[in-house]
């Protein structure tokens, strides 16, 4: 799937009429063979990250043995560009997670491939997880052949405006992303023909970002002692650096996921975070553009709010904006509209805060040079998914 959209532009517009609303006539016209949003390697670099998670070597897609069940069968009749992509062989070393067995992950498949449409994963739900804008999460329990239990996470969509079309292109999304180590994996979803909608993920047992940020407020914890900033700077920078190599990885891939924020943000068994809640993501034309507003008005860049008014274009540095303000909320209790001043911070962080990413568009960084930041110094872009979490990332359950 994801070589589909490093192929051509051509493509790529061809496939924003399955996954994606496009407003631009000229997409679906253009023959440039080069990628709009092709990025440079940051220093000292043979290839950039994302080039090294599309490749079909080894540091692909931990479950990426699921590329053949999270795309429904539907869109391959839809489009024929939709095909799946030869399995990869999974990366066992990588810290964020471990790959399902071979005979779970064969087993799940089977059990997804039976589902008619409108019937659920016959799975138990254990516990509700949260809510969001469209449905509820529950941890599901799939009894296995081995007399063993999987975990799974369920997402239930409740939301009437919610339908087939919308359900197959969050699906998509999500399965043109995973090849990134920290995004969320899909194994699979209900039929997309018929209501009610279902979404079957990983199961992230350490809660979201916000979860995080929540209770080291209400709890005392972090270095202000229940007052931000709530995360010291080793701890921002590590969990930024996997955020913004989430969202290096779909810029490059041509899609903006217009709607990071810490609600958005899960955290893996291994403390790290996972990019989740694609049903905002689009792909952008052949201008790099995208359309219309999405995701939580009042955090969004200035751009996507005045798009929700006025109309209007914007691009993948929408999702900067919002790395920036996840930032912010880790180090400080004030918004974006307060001017604040982040006392205690060091320079390159306020810089790369005040002066980078929370600022005009015209201006703002994109992920490319966002790495190149002087606060990300010393990141070792390489060998992020094999890196320990800091101690209290790791440590701090729900």
């Amino acid at each position: 799937m994801a070589s589909l959209f490093r192929a051509s532009r051509e493509h790529r517009s061809e496939a924003i009429h399955v996954i994606s609303r496009t407003r631009s006539q000229k997409a679906a016209h253009s023959a440039c063979s080069t990628c709009p949003l092709a990025m440079s390697p940051p220093d000292g670099l043979a290839c950039s990250p994302v080039e090294s998670f599309i490749s079909s070597g080894p540091r692909t897609s931990i479950d990426s043995n699921f590329s053949d069940l999270s795309i429904s069968s539907s869109l391959s009749e839809l489009h024929p560009h939709f095909l799946p992509t030869p399995t990869p062989t999974p990366n066992a070393c990588s810290l964020v997670r471990q790959a399902l067995p071979d005979e779970h992950a064969s087993f799940l498949r089977k059990v997804l491939k039976k589902l008619r449409p409108g019937q659920p994963l016959p799975a138990r739900k254990v516990r509700h997880l949260g809510r969001g804008g469209v449905g509820e999460v529950h941890l599901m329990e799939l009894d296995l052949p081995d007399g063993g239990r999987l975990q799974l996470a369920q997402k239930a969509i409740v939301c009437r405006r919610y339908n087939a079309s919308r359900h197959a292109r969050e699906v998509a999304a999500m399965e043109i992303a995973a090849a990134c180590p920290f995004v969320l994996r899909v194994y699979g979803s209900s039929h997309p023909g018929k209501a009610p909608y279902a979404l079957y993920t990983e199961f992230a047992p350490l809660g979201s970002l916000h979860d995080l940020i929540e209770r080291r407020r209400s709890a005392g914890g972090g270095p202000g002692g229940g007052r931000a900033p709530y995360f010291d700077e080793q701890e921002v920078r590590w969990l930024a650096a996997r955020v913004l190599t989430a969202l290096t990885h779909i810029h490059h891939l041509g899609m903006v996921h217009r709607d990071v924020s810490p609600h958005n943000i899960y955290r893996a068994a291994s403390g790290h975070p996972l990019l989740a809640d694609f049903d905002a993501a689009e792909l952008v034309d052949a201008e790099g553009l995208v359309y219309g507003s999405a995701g939580r008005i009042a955090t969004a860049a200035p751009e996507v709010r005045a798009a929700a008014y006025g109309g209007g274009s914007y691009g993948t540095k929408a999702d900067m904006w919002g790395l920036g303000a996840v930032m912010l909320e880790m180090v400080s209790e004030q918004q974006v509209s307060d001017g604040p001043r982040l006392e205690g911070c060091s320079e390159e962080l306020r810089n790369l805060l005040l002066e980078g990413l929370l600022v005009p568009q015209h201006k703002r960084l994109d992920s490319s040079s966002a790495m190149h930041h002087p606060f990300f110094g010393g990141v070792d872009w390489h060998d992020l998914e094999f890196e320990e979490a800091p101690p209290g990332l790791r440590d701090e359950e729900l």
